[in-house]
C-alpha cells in the first residue's frame, strides 16, 4: 500500500498536486470514444490518453485495465493487473488534453519532482528531452517533453526480462512518438 500511495505521490506532484477524481476502470481495448460523452472532470479535450498506447497488454507483458483521471484538466491514464497494481501510468500536459499548458515549465517541474524518487538521469532518443529516476520499489518514472508538449510516464510492473526501467522507458517512447 505504501508503495501504492508513493507512486501515486509523484503523479499528483507531476500534475499540480491537486486531487484525482477515479473514474470507473474499464479495459485497455475500450472504444476511446466513450470519453467524448465524460462529464466535466474528465480532460478538457474530451480524449483519452489511454489510447496512445496500442497494445498496453503486450507493452506491460500482462493483462491489464486502464482508467482514465483528470487532476483539473489534466489527463492521466493508469493500467493496472488483475491484482489491483498499478503497472503504468501517463500524464500528459498537451493542448489536446490541458486548456492551458507550458511544455518547459512542468517539464522542469516533473524533473523536479522526480529528484526525491532517487538519482535522476538523462534518457536518449525520446522526445527532445528525457530524464528518469528509478525509484526501486517505488517504480520508474520519465518525464519527457516535445516541442510542444510534455507527459509522464511510470512504471511499477516487471515483465519477463524488462523491469520498471525498460517498461516506463517503452511507454514513453510510444507515447512521445505520438505527441
Amino acid at each position: 500500500m505504501r508503495k501504492l500511495v508513493i507512486f501515486m505521490a509523484a503523479t499528483v506532484l507531476a500534475s499540480c498536486g491537486k486531487s484525482a477524481v477515479d473514474n470507473p476502470a474499464k479495459p485497455a481495448s475500450a472504444d476511446a470514444t466513450q470519453a467524448a460523452a465524460a462529464p466535466a472532470d474528465k480532460p478538457v479535450s474530451g480524449k483519452d490518453p489511454c489510447a496512445l498506447v496500442s497494445d498496453p497488454d503486450a507493452l506491460f507483458g500482462v493483462p491489464v485495465t486502464s482508467s482514465v483521471t483528470s487532476h483539473t484538466g489534466t489527463a492521466v491514464c493508469e493500467w493496472k493487473s488483475a491484482d489491483g497494481r498499478i503497472c503504468g501510468s501517463l500524464t500528459l500536459f498537451t493542448p489536446a488534453y490541458n486548456s492551458s499548458p507550458d511544455p518547459k515549465v512542468n517539464y522542469s517541474a516533473m524533473v523536479t519532482s522526480l529528484g526525491a524518487f532517487g538519482e535522476v538521469k538523462d534518457v536518449a532518443g525520446i522526445g527532445e528531452e528525457a530524464r528518469m529516476v528509478d525509484g526501486g520499489m517505488l517504480g520508474a518514472q520519465v518525464a519527457f517533453r516535445t516541442a510542444s508538449n510534455a507527459a509522464l510516464a511510470a512504471s511499477a510492473c516487471r515483465s519477463g526480462t524488462e523491469g520498471q526501467v525498460e517498461l516506463a522507458q517503452k511507454l514513453a517512447r510510444e507515447v512521445s512518438g505520438k505527441l
